[in-house]
């Protein structure tokens, strides 16, 4: 956060306006943040760990060491597990996957096992706990057991209870001749955003159960990108009074490269400056008075306007003295006033090195959860490499050098101003 001028983009040359319908589009109301997260477990064949067999129950001790992972996870904060699935899909094509699903199925799942599969799936959660979330209109978290009916007779009662109470899941019996009646579960879990998410194909040759995991989140930004009209929070022209600085908030979406590509991609631009330049203090109140206080004078005698409006007509030392000094406690006061401002279009947090550029923004809180959007553009490599090399630790460091727009956290002697473009 060195550099007077920081960018989130990397280059901006096309800047050319929307069509009229794309503007349009523009003035309705901004749109919320929707992340539609769905895991889905099909498991067919084996399905000896919740069949009614020899064995009393299914909650036997793994006290042994036959198997290890390197992605056996310790706690809720990121992990090598949370990289695996991303890296194992590496392409270039948009995909969103949620590791809490995930590990909320492989926790459900470990609930039937015994044996040697406890053992397999313990390898990797082992006592790992998933946080719990309350559900409330804009986040929806849920989770169930779709069983065919035929074999309602062979899952243990503890096997049905754990689900219930652990995870609050729910435990369906189906026929599974038809995806309708999931499709309608998961329509109903993720505000009804998914529709149709199964075909009977999905179901393969033999499906005995059906494991499945939804996160739906619905939520607003804490601070809006545009703001429209009057009585919103944030900036939409900022000046320092006296110094050459200015920048100006789009309220609109334009189109920009990014980077290489080829294509004009419609953007949001993000604009902040945090003034560490106290501009007074280097420089010197007396000099600037003296320096400043001249040139006014000069441009006081100079204009017609001037003598008869700002004077009075009055030109004797004595006026144009009193004149002078008055507008240079005002000239002080103002650009003293410039100093340690913080102007933003919206709350962001950010971090840029050689490497990467990271961006951050809040979601509203809702029932005491607040969530944060982070996204990370490497620099010099592209994002297949990145993803390939990147790790755990690594995004864990990044997300700690994550700056909020606050004086302390940027360079002193400085005026910062950061420009970001979100496709």
């Amino acid at each position: 956060m060195e550099k007077k001028e920081k960018k989130l983009k990397t280059q901006v040359e096309d800047t050319d306006d929307l069509t009229e319908e794309q503007e349009k589009s523009t003035k309705k109301k901004d749109k919320k943040l929707l992340v539609i997260l769905l895991l889905l477990v099909i498991i067919g064949g084996c399905y000896y760990f919740i069949k009614n067999n020899s064995r009393e129950n299914n909650t036997e001790t793994v006290t042994g060491n036959k198997y290890k992972s390197e992605y056996r996870l310790t706690s809720n904060s990121l992990e090598p597990f949370d990289l695996y699935f991303l890296q194992l899909e590496n392409s270039k094509e948009n995909k969103i996957y949620s590791p809490l699903s995930i590990k909320y199925a492989l926790e459900m799942l470990n609930e039937g096992t015994s044996g040697d599969s406890k053992e397999q799936i313990s390898s990797i959660i082992g006592e790992y706990k998933a946080n719990k979330y309350t559900n409330n209109k804009n986040m929806s978290l849920a989770n169930a057991m779709f069983i065919k009916e035929e074999t309602k007779d062979t899952i243990k009662e503890d096997y049905v209870n754990n689900l219930k109470d652990k995870y609050n899941a729910e435990v369906i019996y189906d026929s599974f001749t038809s995806p309708d009646n999931m499709n309608t579960w998961i329509s109903d879990k993720t505000l009804k955003l998914i529709d149709n998410m199964l075909t009977k194909d999905d179901f393969g040759e033999d499906p005995r159960f059906l494991l499945v995991n939804s996160l739906a989140i619905d939520m607003e930004w804490e601070d809006k990108f545009i703001h429209n009209g009057r009585g919103q929070s944030g900036p939409r022209y900022v000046v320092y009074p006296h110094e050459k600085f200015t920048w100006t908030e789009k309220s609109f979406v334009e189109k920009n490269k990014f980077d290489s590509d080829t294509q004009d991609i419609a953007s949001l631009d993000v604009v902040a400056s945090v003034n560490n330049y106290d501009i007074v203090n280097v420089l010197g109140e007396d000099k600037i008075r003296e320096t400043v206080g001249n040139e006014y004078k000069e441009f006081l005698l100079e204009d017609e306007w001037e003598i008869e409006n700002t004077l009075k007509g009055d030109t004797s030392e004595e006026n144009v003295s009193k004149v002078v000094n008055e507008y240079l406690d005002r000239y002080i006061k103002e650009i003293n006033s410039n100093y340690g401002r913080v102007d933003y279009s919206t709350d962001m947090a950010i971090y840029v090195d050689e490497n990467v550029k990271v961006f951050a923004k809040d979601l509203k809180e809702y029932n005491g959860t607040t969530l944060q959007y982070v996204g990370i553009m490497p620099q010099k490599e592209d994002l297949d490499t990145y993803i390939k090399n990147t790790n755990a630790k690594d995004l864990n460091d990044l997300l700690k050098n994550i700056k909020e727009l606050k004086t302390e956290n940027f360079k002193d002697g400085v005026v910062t101003k950061i420009v970001g473009y979100i496709p």
